[in-house]
């Protein structure tokens, strides 16, 4: 899945968002979304240069949707106890 048309992509700048160095990258969302509905709308997206993340979207004219990300993790630890599988207790084996 891609967030925004290869063709339209632009980069304008960078800036820091909550103390991450990013890239500021502007576009339009990918045109084979109309096919479904999803109007074709401009973004801008800091990309964390880290890792390469996003860490703010902005949707301009969309009421001036903000979407912030905060610590983001990829790859963290995972405790094998929340994710273990037992067969319910009256189950057979």
């Amino acid at each position: 899945l891609r967030a925004l048309e290869p063709g339209s992509l632009r980069l304008t700048g960078t800036a820091v968002v909550d103390g991450e160095e990013c890239w500021v990258i502007e576009g339009n969302s990918p045109g084979d979304l109309r096919m479904v509905g999803v109007p074709v709308v401009h973004m801008i997206i800091w990309v964390a240069k880290k890792d390469g993340l996003p860490r703010r979207i902005s949707i301009p004219k969309e009421r001036n949707t903000v979407v912030v990300l905060r610590q983001v993790t990829i790859n963290g630890p995972v405790n094998p106890e929340k994710i273990a599988w037992r067969p319910p207790s009256k189950a057979k084996i």
